[in-house]
């Protein structure tokens, strides 16, 4: 059973780790130990859980900052997590070997929790606490079957409850748990009904003990400067106005018993895996074939974990819907229980796999695995079409996580681009720098300590300062509000988990545009050359400062081998940055080299609009032929319609009709109505022709760039 389930983890969450990286909440952790070590990992991690930073401590010194390394640890980590569940249950229910091995099926892929691939934070905050309580539950249930073994195992068990509440508090609820499974399991024993409760409270006592001392101290005696993790305000809250608090917490409990329930698996049926006309087809149907072959699996192993002479339980209705009926009232209410620290808060469950809000559901998939095992066997009379329906939700729920995996694959495959063509363009930075950056909002979340991280990776390699050098700021969402108007001299200041933070200003910003599959641009004041760049964006234009780019010959920050992998090989932007900051530079020779050697390799930009530069650099070296060729590629596509709007995703016809205006204004920079070079009048003037003869849409258009 443990290799079966080990199986499917690697099916589900194995496949695509090599090309897993860090996100989201892992980079600030992830700098923090390799920046500030021991110390300042459980320094950072003390004003929300102190144990969790001791534990981080211990195995971020082991795993390093490979995300190989953590995503091997995560899968592991998932896949004793349902180890541990299975062996627990075994306890509880002896007798239902094929229940039991179907609850652990479905927990190892419950689709409920979808940001697996974020390892760090998640394995350190989330999966290590899960096991630890999981197998304090197993080792309760266990010392009762094994009376030699029950001061041994009670021990274990008191002891992995406090550490896990110590870690992280999300499963303090699951321990109100432990009476109804205690009462379950002494049932068999003990048939006095008063002697039954008398020993069922004696052995939940010193569990009891425990959880009641840690959530005395964790309401009324933890301090923490981080005002989301101060228990203690949220029970003030409740007290300031309880009709609301009570009535809007139950309205989340209600949605959250339903949705972890039911309808988290509804993520495994999204209409996604049947789009093989996508540009990501290969993967669905490799997600195809991960459903049939885990659901094979799974039908197989249930059908052969009893004997085949042996009568179905169909034919013993009564202890089947008895049992159902206990399982469906078990995962109810550990539904519940595993929510009631979420909905104290005022929280609640979100299953868009674009949340962290779906890591909530995971003190709730233990019941919500039980309650759906137990209601298909309530409903469903025949054992043989209960398996198969187990195995085909399984089976999807492997395919849905491999599709989840592959989304995260492509959002490391944006970030390393990202991060080193940034590198390419700035060879080194001025520290206190704001990088104001408009990126894919998928880099962006949660927030957008997301993309500082590797900035000072990038570029304070040695800082052992919690001060950050630089910090990026999502333009396109939260600038609107730390900036109502765009001007220099507008203090940024920026503080997480108050802990690390940044002190900068407009007026030492750095203003980029990202937008795959266009290069990277950092954006000139002086020139208008995106013509597809968002309002906003262009609307921050004037606060990019070029001059905090260093551009020593000798200086070359890379990102971290470690973390973002070995160096692409030169490619297309590549050439393109290099080029681009020669050109800041006023280096047009060494702009028209770069321009020859990606020529002579054959490299083409997705972005037409990315050989302007190399039009205007011909053009300055007195290269007109190249110049005049260069320009005609940029015009080359043929456009189907005459409107279009400046959105960021623009198709290749929309940018055959935004680039002929910058072309242009390109022109317009290259005339000198003093000049007597003939070559270069010629140029201008076959260029201008071409742009005026593109159909009178488009001469509209681009009439008043090419005649001032």
């Amino acid at each position: 059973m443990p290799l079966v389930l080990l199986f499917l983890a690697v099916l589900g969450y194995g496949l695509l780790i090599p090309w897993l990286g860090f996100y989201w909440d892992d980079w600030p952790g992830v700098w923090v130990s390799h920046s500030l070590g021991a110390h300042g990992l459980r320094e950072y991690m003390s004003a929300s859980r102190p144990f969790e930073g001791r534990v981080a401590t211990l195995i971020s010194a082991f795993l390093g900052t490979a995300p190989l390394h953590w995503h091997i640890f995560a899968l592991v980590a998932r896949w004793l997590s349902a180890v541990a569940v299975w062996w627990s249950l075994r306890g509880l229910w002896p007798q239902r070997t094929r229940e039991v091995a179907s609850i652990a099926f479905l927990f190892v892929v419950y689709p409920g929790f979808a940001v697996q691939p974020i390892a760090w934070i998640h394995s350190l905050g989330y999966l290590i606490p899960l096991i630890l309580f999981m197998f304090s539950l197993g080792a309760m249930i266990w010392a009762q079957r094994a009376p030699k073994l029950f001061w041994p195992l009670t021990t274990l068990a008191i002891v992995s409850s406090g550490l896990s509440m110590m870690a992280i508090e999300h499963f303090v609820g699951l321990e109100l748990l432990r009476p109804m499974l205690l009462w379950l399991v002494l049932s068999e024993e003990v048939t006095s009904t008063r002697q039954r409760v008398r020993r069922t409270l004696t052995n939940w006592s010193p569990y009891l003990l425990v959880a009641g001392m840690f959530v005395t101290w964790r309401l009324f005696f933890f301090k923490t400067s981080v005002s989301f993790l101060d228990q203690s305000s949220y029970i003030k809250s409740i007290i300031a106005n309880p009709l609301f608090a009570v009535q809007s917490r139950v309205r989340k409990a209600v949605a959250d018993v339903i949705g972890s329930s039911l309808m988290a698996w509804v993520q495994s049926f999204r209409t996604d895996i049947f789009n093989f006309d996508s540009p990501n087809s290969r993967y669905l149907w490799i997600a195809l074939g991960l459903v049939v072959v885990s659901a094979a699996v799974v039908i197989l192993y249930l059908m052969r974990t009893e004997p085949k002479a042996e009568p179905e339980i169909s034919a013993f209705p009564d202890a089947r819907a008895s049992w159902a009926k206990q399982a469906i009232l078990i995962g109810l209410v550990a539904i519940i229980l595993g929510g009631s620290p979420v909905w104290f808060m005022g929280r609640r469950v979100n299953f868009d796999v674009n949340s962290d809000a779906n890591r909530y559901t995971l003190a709730m998939m233990f019941g919500a695995c039980i309650f759906l095992v137990g209601l298909i066997q309530l409903i469903i009379k025949s054992q043989r079409q209960r398996i198969v329906l187990l195995g085909i939700i399984t089976g999807l729920a492997v395919g849905f996580h491999f599709r989840n995996a592959n989304r995260f694959a492509n959002d490391w495959s944006t970030q390393r681009s990202l991060f080193w063509q940034l590198s390419w363009r700035v060879p080194d930075l001025k520290p206190g720098t704001s990088l104001l950056l408009d990126a894919p909002s998928s880099l962006f979340v949660p927030v957008d300590y997301a993309l500082t991280v590797p900035v000072n990776f990038i570029y304070a390699p040695q800082h052992s300062s919690a001060q950050l050098d630089y910090w990026t700021f999502n333009l396109s969402r939260d600038l609107v509000e730390k900036i109502p108007q765009f001007a220099d001299g507008v203090p940024l200041k920026r503080v997480w988990m108050n802990y690390l933070s940044f002190a900068g200003s407009t007026s030492h910003s750095l203003v980029v545009w990202f937008s795959p599959p266009s290069c990277l641009r950092v954006l000139d004041p002086q020139r208008d050359e995106i013509p597809q760049l968002p309002a906003l964006t262009r609307a921050a234009q004037p606060l990019s400062h070029l001059d905090r780019i260093l551009t020593n010959p000798n200086a070359q920050a890379k990102p971290p081998a470690e973390i973002f992998g070995r160096e692409p090989a030169p490619c297309w932007c590549y050439y393109f940055e290099k080029a681009d900051l020669a050109r800041q530079v006023g280096n047009w020779q060494q702009v028209a080299q770069i321009g020859d050697e990606a020529r002579q390799l054959g490299v083409k930009p997705e972005d037409p609009t990315e050989l302007l530069l190399f039009v205007e650099a011909y053009a300055q070296v007195g290269r007109y032929p190249e110049a005049k060729e260069t320009a005609e590629a940029a015009l080359r596509t043929i456009p189907t319609e005459a409107g279009t709007d400046t959105i960021r995703s623009q198709t290749q016809n929309e940018l055959a009709l935004l680039i002929r205006p910058a072309l242009g204004r390109l022109l317009k920079r290259l005339e000198d109505p003093e000049s007597h070079n003939a070559s270069r009048k010629a140029f201008i003037t076959e260029i201008k022709a071409q742009l005026l003869c593109a159909g009178p849409e488009l001469a509209a258009k681009v009439k008043d760039e090419v005649h001032p």
